[in-house]
């Protein structure tokens, strides 16, 4: 009974790693899908789950939680970064979002202007709108001028 001394050494020589990886991706799915009617959820930001991940598998769940918050009648706001994203992974994202913005910062002499671009609202991609505001610690954030998009 016991060891051999062949055992021991083969023990000897094995790497013991703890196996703790964790499915982050299924832990948001299943809190935001435990949500209930009229949730409001912000999911910042969905490249770590890019970059870790299958984006086919994270786009899969984008449209498991539109379709949860669609049909709960929550709100769901995800940003994302578009450097480095896959074109096709873009567009499926946007297809899937009823809203798509998108900022800029555009520097003018010494001052800049910052600019929301609507791209997508309420499903009709033509409503292509810019929208330039600026920032202010007193009043947040303040658009330039106030008009009608939809």
């Amino acid at each position: 009974e016991g060891f051999r001394l062949d055992d021991i050494r083969r023990l000897a020589q094995t790497r013991f790693v703890d196996d703790n990886t964790q499915d982050y991706l299924t832990e948001v799915t299943n809190e935001i899908m435990a949500l209930g009617p009229y949730f409001r959820a912000v999911i910042d930001s969905l490249d770590f789950f890019l970059q870790r991940e299958d984006p086919s598998r994270v786009v899969a769940m984008v449209r498991m939680l539109q379709a949860h918050a669609q049909l709960n009648r929550g709100l769901l706001l995800v940003s994302v970064s578009t450097n480095g994203l896959d074109p096709t992974v873009k567009q499926e994202l946007a297809s899937i979002a009823d809203m798509v913005l998108s900022f800029q910062v555009r520097t003018i002499g010494t001052d800049f202007e910052t600019s929301m671009i609507v791209s997508k609202f309420r499903n009709a991609p033509e409503n292509l709108k810019i929208l330039v505001f600026r920032v202010t610690p007193e009043e947040g954030i303040t658009p330039e001028t106030v008009e009608r998009i939809a």
